[in-house]
This record gives C-alpha cells, structure tokens and sequence, in this order.
C-alpha cells in the first residue's frame, strides 16, 4: 500500500485488527527450546519456528522473504555453523535472531516476519491472527 496515503493504511489496520483478532495459543514450555538453539511448530497449520537466547525467545514465519522457501536445512536447525545468526538453506541469507533483518545475502535490508510472542508462566505463547 503505497505510503503517500498514511490515513488509508491506518484505516487498513484498524479494519483488520477488528476483523481479524488475535488467538493466543501455547506453543511449549520454554525449556523446550534449546538455549541458543531453535525449533519449529505448526500451530494451527502454520509453519513458524523460535528462537532462543536466554529467557527470550523470537517467533518468526518459516519463510525466507526472497524465495518464500523454509529456511531450514533440517528438523529445528535454522542457525549457521556457529549459531550466531539464522541462516536460509537454499541461498545462504543471513538474518539477525533478535530482529529477522536479513544483513548478508540476496534479500539483505529484508526481514523475516515476525510472530508477536511472549514467555509466561515458563510456557511460549504466540500471538495468531484468526480468520474472519
């Protein structure tokens, strides 16, 4: 939506916030994602995978924004080799796992969607939207 109509595209959130609300939906205890490490979920058929970094934790959609492809080579592994960033397995994109912005590779500047989250109670909750 182009940005030069600010009242348009908040009518557009608004509108969808209102039509599409949120679903909270555990996703596991916090324990079961490795500290430093990730695991992917498929809340109400949705491929989304997390993050981990002491006691935050970052959800983001389980697709790379230049080919749309999963960014994992295998089951839970979406870092590189010394688990410093999120790395796409089909070109090798590189991506911060505290924000999703891409900072090497064909979609640089891009990022990867990102799931609002939030730890209670020790379990992992994602925030869905639901359809209308």
């Amino acid at each position: 939506m182009p940005t030069r109509y600010p009242t348009l595209m908040l009518f557009h959130i608004v509108i969808n916030a209102l039509l599409m609300p949120e679903l909270e939906t555990e996703l596991c205890q916090l324990e079961a994602i490795p500290d430093g490490g990730s695991k992917e979920f498929y809340p109400n058929g949705e491929a989304l995978f997390a993050v981990r970094q002491g006691s935050e934790v970052f959800v983001y959609r389980n697709s790379c924004p230049h080919t749309g492809m999963p960014l994992n080579w295998q089951p839970d592994r979406f870092f590189d080799v010394e688990k410093k960033f999120i790395q796409c397995a089909v070109h090798a994109a590189i991506f911060q796992p505290d924000t999703g912005l891409c900072v090497a590779g064909p979609c640089s500047g891009e990022s990867l969607t990102a799931i609002p989250c939030e730890v209670k109670s020790g379990s992992v909750f994602v925030h869905l939207p639901t359809s209308p």
